[in-house]
């Protein structure tokens, strides 16, 4: 069987659209039709049972089929990872970044080592959510991500390694009248709208949490800005406050373009895991975590 096909079938399970896995494979719809097509031969069955609309289900004999698909292309990964690096020979690895940290100057600097280092390796990068990324580990074609989450996710078939506890901070614009107040308690922001990057981002659920955990809960009101440039230059320009992770306005800070908030207490960092595959090549796994686990310590302690 090509694996290929699996990999079709498999993506197809997973976004439960022909349509959307043919996007997320960059192939056209009847080219992923044709993967399902030759599959359904090669094994003698219908997967996927035609609902009525785009809505599409596995037969009885596809959801028995699934989980074997499933575990064959992670073992055929492995093997054919195995095959390529004895012979030296090239073999593409997935990556996946939250976008947040794909705008850090964090990391370019970790591509670039990463590249530099492993040249007999190809190395393809995507931009997912932390909650996709692990569903992509699972059942697609993704072999290691740098995710946020409280706690690491338990699954037989992934590791977790612990990268870095990024400190949260809230900063305003160099000639905010909150600076002649500090130190700040947190109930005095409670009538400030302070600008977040998504309010579905692990930094802003944990604080959201933090917040109603307290003695005397209350909740802050939110301005959403998906791109952490705007988020910087409205700060700058005394267009508000801004709660974000402190390693994303490190430049800002030593340049003084910007001022972090004193506040009497400290707010809750966000974890920050690299999650991969078994298969994923020890050596890979370990430069990855020591060279990110490098930069996050660095820049905290410039």
């Amino acid at each position: 069987m090509d694996m290929k096909n699996i990999e079709a079938f498999l993506k197809i399970v997973q976004t439960g659209s022909f349509s959307t896995a043919a996007e997320s494979l960059f192939i056209t719809q009847s080219t992923i039709s044709n993967r399902i097509h030759i599959l359904e031969k090669e094994l003698n069955t219908e997967l996927f049972a035609r609902m009525k609309g785009k809505k599409i289900a596995l037969t009885t004999d596809g959801e028995s089929i699934f989980p074997l698909l499933n575990h064959a292309y992670t073992y055929m990964t492995l093997a054919k990872s195995i095959s390529l690096q004895k012979k030296n020979q090239s073999y593409e690895f997935e990556i996946s970044f939250p976008a947040h940290m794909a705008e850090q100057l964090l990391f370019l600097t970790l591509l670039k080592g990463v590249q530099k280092e492993f040249k007999q390796l190809e190395f393809s990068f995507r931009l997912f959510t932390s909650k996709v990324a692990l569903k992509e580990l699972l059942t697609g074609s993704l072999d290691m991500a740098f995710c946020y989450f409280n706690s690491p996710p338990v699954e037989n078939e992934l590791h977790a390694e612990h990268i870095a506890d990024i400190d949260t901070i809230i900063v305003c614009s160099n000639k905010h009248p909150l600076l002649k107040q500090m130190p700040l308690k947190l109930e005095e922001l409670n009538h400030h709208r302070i600008i977040i990057y998504h309010n579905k981002f692990p930094t802003y659920t944990i604080f959201s949490e933090f917040l109603l955990n307290r003695a005397s809960p209350f909740e802050i009101k939110y301005v959403e800005v998906q791109k952490t440039n705007i988020i910087k230059n409205m700060v700058k320009e005394e267009g508000g406050i801004a709660l974000v992770q402190e390693v994303s306005v490190r430049e800002e800070l030593n340049r003084n373009e910007i001022t972090k908030i004193i506040l009497e207490e400290d707010l809750p960092k966000t974890p920050i895991y690299l999650i991969y595959k078994k298969h994923v090549p020890q050596d890979l796994t370990q430069y990855m975590v020591s060279f990110a686990k490098k930069l996050y310590l660095e820049d905290k302690s410039e």
